[in-house]
C-alpha cells in the first residue's frame, strides 16, 4: 500500500522494511514468472517476491522437489494441487505433512508403494480407470500417463496444466482439442502463430491477450483483426497501411482519428468529399497529395496586398489542428493513467479483502485434539511391605500344599484399565459385503506390537460400520487373551469408521426406472390400438370400431416390451433392497477403546 501511494524504495528502507519486503510490494507479471523457469535460484527469488507455488505450477509446471528446494513449505504445495504422494517423494517428513493439514490416514496412504510403470498404467487404462483416479491414488506423473496412452484431454481432466502438457510434447492443436482456452495456451508459452495454426480465430487470440502486432505477425489480415474488435489505431500501430484498413472496411473518419493524414487517405483511394466528411478542411481535402513545387506554381503572381494569399491561413489552421490534437492526446493519456492507478488500488483492495476473509474462515476452524495417557506404573513396595506380603502369601500357599515362591509367580499384573485408549493400524481391509475376521496391530503403549482380532457390525441404513475386538495376541505370551474393545475414528472421535461408502443408487433406481419405462412404453403402444363396440338403441345394429389391425412387426415387438419390463421389474425388486456397502482400507489409523480391564499373568 505504501509503495502504491508513491513512497520510494529509500523511504521504505528508512521506515524499517527489508529489501525482500520492498521487492514483494511490486507484483511480478506472468512473463517474469515464466522466464524464471524451474531454476532453484530463480525460484528462491520468486518466493521472496511473494509468488505462490500455485502460480509457478500453473505457468512453469515445476515439480514438487524443485519448489521444496526453493523453500516452499508443504502447505503451499498442497494448495497448489500437488498430491500427498508427490510431497512425500519430494522429501517432506510426516510431521511437516501433518502440520500442513493432512490426516494420519492420508500420510499412511502417501507412504504406500505405488506402481507407475507404463505396463501397469496401460492395463489400468484398458480397464477404464481414468487418469484423474490414478493421479489421486498413485500420484503418477504426466509423462508416465502419456506414455501409457492417455490423451491430452484425459491429462487435463486429471488436473495437469497446459504448461506441463506442453513440456511433454503435446501440440497447441492437441491441447485445444483437450479443452484448453487460448489464454491458458498463451500462458503455457505458445505463440500467436502456434495458436492460429491450431485453429483459434483472431477474436480468441485477442481475448487471450495478444496484441494486434502479434496477430499481424501470425498472418491475420486487417479485415480479420477488425472483426475481432481491434481499433484502427491499433491496426495502424501494428503496421497496416491506410489502403489495407480501407479495404478492411474502416471509414475515412476512423482512419483520421487513428492518425492517418489527408495525403495518406487520398493515396489509399478516398475521394475529396469523403475526406471532407471525415473532418478534414476543404484546403486539406483539395490539396491532399500535392507537393510543394506544385503549390508554388499555383500561387498568384499578381502584385497586391500580401494578405490576400490563402497559404498562410491554411498553415495556421494546420498548426492549430495539430496543437488541439496533441492536447487531446495528452488529456487521454492522463485519463488512462488515472484509470490504471484506480484499477491498481481496487485490485489491491480486493486482494486484501480476500486475504481477510480467508483468515477469518481459517480462524473459525477448530482442530480436534486428543490426549492419550498410559496407566501409571505401580509404586515399588518397601522391604518391610514385601516381607509381610511374602509371609502372608507363603502362609496361604502352604495351606494349599504349594510353595510361597510359586504363588509369587502366579500373581497377575494389570496392564490396561477400562476406558484406556491406545492407537492401532488396520492390517486387513474390511468390506461389509464380505463378512470376515478383522486384524489390527497396536502401535502405541505397553501393548505395542500386539494383534487384535474382531468383527464388524453395520446398522441398517448406516454410512459407517462399528468394529469390535474380542481377542488379543500379545508377543511373549503363550496364549491369547479375551478383551472387549471398540475402534474409534481419530478424526471424529466416534466409534464408527468408513473409508468409502457406496449406496448403490445407480443399481437401485437406474434399473427400476428402466424396467418401469419399458413396461409403460409397451402398454402405451398396446392401449393405443383397441377395439371398441358401441351398442345400438331401439333395436339398432351394433357398431364396431377396430384399431390396430394393421400393426407392423416393430409395433408388435414394442408391445412385447411391456411383458419384458414387468418381468424385469420383479427381478429388480431384489436389487432395490441391496444394503449399503461400507469399506475400511488396510492401513487406516484408529484408536482402540477398552471397555474391560486387561491383565497379564
Amino acid at each position: 500500500a505504501l509503495k502504491a501511494a508513491g513512497f520510494s524504495d529509500t523511504d521504505l528502507a528508512n521506515a524499517g522494511f527489508t529489501p525482500q519486503e520492498i521487492s514483494a510490494a511490486i507484483p511480478l507479471t506472468d512473463a517474469q514468472i515464466k522466464a524464471a523457469g524451474c531454476d532453484p535460484d530463480q525460484l528462491k527469488k520468486l518466493l521472496a517476491a511473494g509468488v505462490s507455488a500455485k502460480q509457478i505450477k500453473t505457468l512453469n509446471g515445476c515439480s514438487a522437489q524443485a519448489l521444496k528446494n526453493a523453500g516452499y513449505n508443504a502447505k503451499s504445495l498442497l494448495d497448489a494441487g500437488y498430491t500427498p504422494a508427490e510431497l512425500s517423494a519430494a522429501g517432506y517428513t510426516a510431521d511437516q505433512l501433518q502440520a500442513a493439514g493432512l490426516s494420519p490416514a492420508d500420510i499412511l496412504a502417501s507412504g504406500r508403494v505405488s506402481d507407475c510403470s507404463v505396463d501397469s498404467l496401460k492395463k489400468a487404462r484398458a480397464a477404464g480407470i481414468s487418469a484423474l483416479t490414478i493421479k489421486q491414488t498413485l500420484g503418477c506423473s504426466a509423462q508416465a500417463l502419456k506414455d501409457a496412452g492417455y490423451s491430452a484431454k484425459d491429462l487435463k481432466d486429471a488436473g495437469f496444466t497446459a504448461a506441463e502438457l506442453k513440456k511433454l510434447g503435446f501440440s497447441a492443436a492437441d491441447l485445444k482439442n483437450a479443452g484448453f482456452s487460448a489464454r491458458e495456451l498463451k500462458d503455457a508459452g505458445f505463440s500467436a502463430t502456434d495458436l492460429k495454426n491450431a485453429g483459434f480465430g483472431a477474436k480468441d487470440l485477442k481475448d487471450a491477450g495478444f496484441s494486434a502486432v502479434d496477430l499481424q505477425k501470425a498472418g491475420f489480415s486487417a479485415a480479420q483483426l477488425k472483426d475481432a474488435g481491434y481499433t484502427a489505431k491499433e491496426l495502424k500501430d501494428a503496421g497496416f497501411s491506410a489502403d489495407d484498413l480501407r479495404k478492411a472496411g474502416f471509414s475515412a473518419k476512423q482512419l483520421k482519428d487513428a492518425g492517418f493524414s489527408a495525403a495518406q487517405l487520398k493515396k489509399a483511394g478516398f475521394s475529396p468529399s469523403e475526406l471532407k466528411d471525415a473532418g478534414f478542411t476543404p484546403e486539406e481535402s483539395q490539396l491532399a497529395g500535392l507537393q510543394d513545387p506544385n503549390l508554388k506554381t499555383a500561387t498568384s503572381t499578381v502584385g497586391g496586398i500580401p494578405t490576400v494569399s490563402s497559404q498562410p491561413s491554411a498553415q495556421a489552421k494546420n498548426v492549430s489542428s495539430t496543437q488541439q490534437l496533441q492536447a487531446i492526446l495528452n488529456k487521454q493519456n492522463q485519463m488512462m493513467a488515472e484509470q490504471k492507478y484506480q484499477q491498481r488500488i481496487q485490485q489491491k483492495t480486493s486482494d486484501m479483502l480476500a486475504m481477510a476473509n480467508t483468515s477469518i474462515q481459517e480462524w473459525k476452524k477448530v482442530s480436534t485434539q486428543v490426549y492419550a495417557a498410559a496407566p501409571e506404573e505401580p509404586k515399588s513396595k518397601t522391604g518391610a511391605e514385601e516381607n509381610m506380603a511374602a509371609g502372608a502369601l507363603g502362609a496361604t500357599e502352604l495351606q494349599q500344599g504349594q510353595m510361597g515362591a510359586s504363588g509369587m509367580n502366579n500373581r497377575q499384573k494389570m496392564v490396561i484399565k477400562t476406558g484406556d485408549i491406545v492407537f492401532a493400524v488396520m492390517d486387513t481391509a474390511v468390506n461389509s459385503d464380505e463378512p470376515g475376521p478383522i486384524l489390527a496391530t497396536i502401535v502405541s503403549g505397553k501393548l505395542k506390537g500386539s494383534k487384535l482380532i474382531g468383527t464388524f457390525n453395520l446398522p441398517g441404513n448406516s454410512d459407517k460400520m462399528v468394529i469390535t475386538f474380542n481377542t488379543m495376541s500379545v508377543p511373549g505370551i503363550s496364549r491369547t487373551i479375551s478383551v472387549s474393545a471398540y475402534a474409534i475414528d481419530p478424526n471424529t472421535a466416534r466409534t464408527a469408521l468408513s473409508s468409502r461408502t457406496n449406496h448403490h443408487y445407480l443399481t437401485r433406481y437406474g434399473s427400476l426406472f428402466a424396467s418401469s419405462f419399458l413396461e409403460g412404453f409397451g402398454n402405451a403402444f398396446q392401449s393405443a390400438n383397441t377395439t371398441v363396440t358401441i351398442g345400438g338403441t331401439g333395436g339398432g345394429n351394433n357398431i364396431t370400431v377396430q384399431n390396430g389391425v394393421g400393426r407392423s412387426t416393430l409395433e408388435n415387438a414394442v408391445i412385447g416390451l411391456a411383458t419384458v419390463g414387468k418381468s424385469w421389474g420383479q427381478q429388480v425388486q431384489q436389487l432395490f433392497n441391496k444394503p449399503t456397502t461400507v469399506e475400511v482400507y488396510s492401513g487406516t489409523g484408529m484408536g482402540i477403546l477398552f471397555t474391560q480391564d486387561v491383565s497379564l499373568t
